[in-house]
């Protein structure tokens, strides 16, 4: 496994050094790497209820109600 990289590190900005595992299959033209890692709670909140028609204020209404993050 060290050898051939299978599990990497990372740096999440909330929970500090994440350990991850490669994908198993490498291939030359198809590259198949983390691009990101995983988003923080309510870090897309306001985009997902945007694309679901809620306005900015009934978004304001629903975050300051405790409905979401």
């Amino acid at each position: 496994m060290k050898h051939n990289e299978t599990v990497l590190t990372h740096h999440h900005p909330v929970a500090g050094q994440v350990r991850t595992t490669r994908f198993p299959a490498r291939f030359s033209k198809t590259p198949t790497e983390l691009e990101r890692l995983a988003p923080t709670k309510g870090e897309h909140t306001d985009e997902v209820l945007a694309e679901l028609g809620r306005s900015p204020a009934e978004i304001a209404q629903l975050r300051n109600d405790g409905i979401v993050a």
